[in-house]
């Protein structure tokens, strides 16, 4: 058999690469969609996003705001408490421009 009627080698396949685990967040009761865009130091202003939370809880909003910035930001302490405070929420009803119907930031 001549080499260039080889079949080529199999290639070994390239290991996926592994991501830190995202908790499930429960949708809670009256929860609503809203777009929220995080924005943070150095002008961090992320793109919007479409969660489920509810404005009578404003605290439904804070895993949200936790996940997008480990995503924008994956350098970040793994105590979200060392941090959130530098970060906030920009609230929006989906498919709305205009103003943010509320800002959310957590001490």
């Amino acid at each position: 058999e001549r080499p260039e009627d080889a079949e080529p080698a199999a290639a070994e396949p390239t290991p996926a690469r592994v991501l830190p685990a995202v908790e499930s967040v429960p949708t809670p009761t009256g929860a609503t969609p809203w777009a929220v865009r995080l924005r943070g130091p150095n002008g961090l202003h992320a793109a919007p996003r479409l969660v489920r939370a509810s404005l009578d809880d404003p605290d439904t909003f804070r895993p949200h705001l936790v996940g997008i910035a480990r995503i924008e930001v994956p350098e970040l302490p793994a105590v979200a408490a060392e941090w959130i405070s530098g970060y906030e929420l920009e609230v929006r009803r989906p498919a709305n421009d205009g103003p943010p119907v509320a800002v959310l930031r957590w001490d």
